[in-house]
């Protein structure tokens, strides 16, 4: 190639160029725009944190201990047991001629109601021959008085001759001495006196006789008396009637069996009162015996000793106490009586004390709180219209409420905040601290514990939850914590959503697009 055409290649080579710049220069203005919308972009975003992230605290659940009131109620299982059981049984032999239609197990019946009668005949028969027997000894006593009454008029005769015949012998023997009369008559005069007196000696001891004879009569009639007094009390017990008002439990005999004496006829309970029976622990027991002891300080003068007799240190103060029973879910509420100990002994299975208490009025519960239905807690079962036992049976399964008064500061914490060994968590000031406490009264749902000795005051935040390696100076978070870094997380997920929404609404001019090559 010339030189000449290289000349003429030159500029038109330069023109070429030229125009190859001036044909890219909107696309680095695209470009331009494009880096300048990204960027802006991205500091629009939250920067990312590239240091490693710290282990958060464990997460505890708490509950704060409350203080609890100045009454504790002890709280125990017991089972309703007869205040008395009777079991009547036959005075007399004899055949049942009938059978009352309420002489059957399970039926109540009243005071003096006919349940059986045995035959009375043989009965009857040995009263009237008691009462002829009687109706002779009177007449033999009539017949003695009537002879004695006769022998008084002889004795008054005897003693009227004996006189006459004494004044016959004085005269004869004045007589006598003047030797008017002879010996012989005398002696008949003598004889006559002795036989006055032999006369009236006769009816004297006769009379006295009588008496004897009479008393005999009299003894005779007294036992006579007895036996008919005896012979009418079988005839009434022919006739088997309820001793008491209650419920007969079973009865053992039909109509026309034969019966001997002492024979079992039935039995009965006596629904008047009931008995619970049910068992204390000596950490329940031990409050029960320091409110009898308060009790006896404040009604004894701080000058004088008290004094406690042998008896009362095994019985149990009269302490009223409510009895409950729960049905479909309602509860229902008896008044009772704490009574006595169920013997002088600790039941060596469970190593507690049964007591016993007494129900006065079983028929008359209440319902225990108010229903839906607008029935107070004072409202009786059956003016209520609830549907609730009307009596406490035999054999029902009761909880005994007993209410104490604390004589120290208690607080109450849940049940799943007491660790084995007596010991529970707290938390101060986010970390743990470990208390031994002191139970005073353990129930279903909490515990009282006592406020002095276990360093626990009401507000404290206690753990209820499990803890896995947990030592003493921890630092956790609790539940309400939690929460509030939760709301924080939220509050910064918000935060986010609205820079993308804010993102996704900017001009598609500014938004950077992708590069045609």
């Amino acid at each position: 190639m010339t030189s000449s055409s290289l000349t003429r290649n030159a500029p038109s080579a330069s023109a070429s160029r030229g125009s190859r710049s001036s044909q890219n220069l909107p696309f680095f203005g695209v470009l331009a725009v494009g880096i300048a919308g990204f960027a802006a972009l991205s500091s629009l975003h939250k920067k990312q944190d590239t240091t490693p992230a710290q282990k958060a605290a464990p997460l505890v659940e708490c509950s704060a201990a409350v203080l609890s009131d100045d009454h504790l109620t002890l709280e125990a299982d017991g089972e309703v047991i007869p205040s008395r059981q009777i079991r009547l049984a036959a005075q007399v032999a004899g055949r049942i001629v009938e059978k009352n239609e309420v002489c059957q197990a399970g039926h109540f019946v009243t005071e003096g109601t006919k349940l059986l009668t045995i035959d009375p005949r043989d009965y009857d028969l040995e009263v009237r021959r008691i009462q002829e027997m009687l109706k002779q000894t009177e007449v033999s006593i009539e017949e003695v008085d009537v002879e004695r009454r006769n022998t008084e008029q002889l004795l008054k005769l005897a003693e009227t001759d004996l006189d006459l015949q004494r004044r016959e012998l004085a005269r004869y023997e004045q007589l006598r001495e003047r030797q008017a009369v002879s010996q012989s008559a005398l002696d008949n005069s003598q004889r006559a006196r002795i036989q006055a007196e032999n006369t009236m000696q006769t009816l004297s001891n006769q009379i006295r006789l009588l008496d004897t004879r009479r008393g005999r009569h009299i003894s005779e009639k007294d036992r006579l008396a007895v036996e008919l007094e005896r012979a009418v009390l079988d005839r009434k017990r022919c006739d088997i009637v309820a001793p008491i008002d209650g419920i007969i439990t079973s009865d053992l005999v039909e109509q026309d069996d034969f019966v001997q004496l002492g024979n079992l006829l039935l039995h009965m309970e006596d629904t008047s009162q009931v008995e619970v029976r049910f068992d204390l622990r000596f950490d329940q027991l031990r409050w029960i015996w320091e409110s009898a002891a308060s009790r006896r300080t404040t009604s004894t003068s701080t000058a004088q000793p008290i004094s406690v007799s042998r008896g009362a240190s095994y019985e149990l103060p009269q302490l009223p106490i409510e009895v409950a029973i729960e049905v479909d879910g309602s509860r229902f509420v008896w008044d009772a009586t704490l009574s006595r100990y169920d013997g002088a002994q600790l039941n060596t299975a469970t190593r507690t004390v049964p007591c016993i208490a007494i129900v006065d009025k079983p028929n008359q519960g209440r319902w225990h709180g108010v229903l839906d239905q607008g029935v107070n807690a004072s409202d009786n079962i059956t003016s209520s219209g609830l549907s609730g036992p009307p009596a406490l049976l035999r054999g029902s399964f009761v909880t005994v409420h007993i209410e104490v008064p604390a004589n120290q500061p208690l607080v109450q914490v849940p049940v799943t905040a007491l660790r084995p060994g007596n010991k529970i968590w707290i938390v101060r000031d986010n970390k743990l601290d470990w208390l031994d406490v002191k139970v005073a009264q353990a129930h279903a749902d909490h515990v009282d514990l006592f406020a002095n000795y276990s360093r626990v005051h009401a507000g404290d935040q206690v753990v209820t939850s499990p803890l896995v390696m947990a030592v003493k100076g921890m630092e956790v978070r609790t539940t309400s914590t939690a929460s509030d870094e939760a709301a924080a997380n939220d509050d910064v997920a918000g935060e986010t959503d609205r820079v993308e929404r804010h993102a996704d609404s900017l001009p598609d001019s500014t938004k950077p697009r992708e590069i045609e090559r």
